[in-house]
């Protein structure tokens, strides 16, 4: 299974990047020798495939951290390490049909203590002749370089394709940005569409983003 994926540096106020590079890897059933240090969460897996490690700097420390994508019983998840290679813990995507995939990774400092990994994924493909289909952005932040303050999310639909066997196909495709709206020292995460706008905020608090529309 081919499995193709884009990391890149969230550097600026558009879903773009400057530094951009492909990775292309195949989703294999054997283990990773570094998987083996990985403890059990205690889920049993029937069949299992995923991706290599792929490194990104996911506290804004300097220092890169590990990740991959695994596939288990067709469902999705990302399975995150530290610098050191200790298991951080896997996190579910929410996985709707055949052809699931993360195709894109985008890394921003929300502030200087602050680092949001954005995950681009397309939860799969639904239905033969009336289909509809959906991508979703999933969000990782981490606080003053510390993973027990570190929440992961699902926030919203980037793009939704309708195909109706009477009605014909429908697209909607959504941008995302990020800009610091009120000033507090920390940007908010933007999705939008046309005149729709979501903006997601980060509660230091709850550790959590939570949306409002605009």
């Amino acid at each position: 299974m081919k499995y193709f994926l884009l990391v890149a540096t969230f550097l600026f106020n558009a879903s773009y990047a400057q530094d951009e590079w492909f990775f292309n890897r195949m989703m294999r059933k054997e283990r990773d020798k570094v998987v083996d240090q990985i403890k059990s969460d205690g889920v049993r897996d029937f069949f299992k495939a995923s991706s290599d490690f792929i490194k990104i700097d996911m506290t804004g420390d300097g220092i890169e951290e590990f990740f991959r994508v695994e596939m288990v019983d067709g469902l999705y998840y990302v399975r995150i390490l530290d610098f050191k290679r200790n298991d951080v813990g896997r996190f579910k995507f929410l996985t709707k049909g055949h052809s699931a995939r993360v195709y894109r990774v985008l890394r921003k400092s929300l502030a200087k203590n602050i680092t949001i990994t954005l995950f681009y994924f397309f939860e799969g493909k639904t239905g033969y002749l009336d289909r509809y289909n959906t991508g979703a952005i999933y969000s990782y932040v981490v606080k003053d370089n510390d993973f027990k303050k570190a929440k992961f999310q699902r926030l919203s639909p980037l793009w939704l394709e309708k195909k109706d066997f009477n009605m014909g196909t429908y697209k909607r495709l959504y941008k995302v940005g990020s800009n610091d709206l009120n000033g507090d020292g920390i940007s908010e995460v933007i999705v939008s569409h046309r005149g729709i706008r979501r903006i997601y905020s980060y509660d230091q608090k709850t550790s959590s983003m939570y949306g409002t529309n605009l």
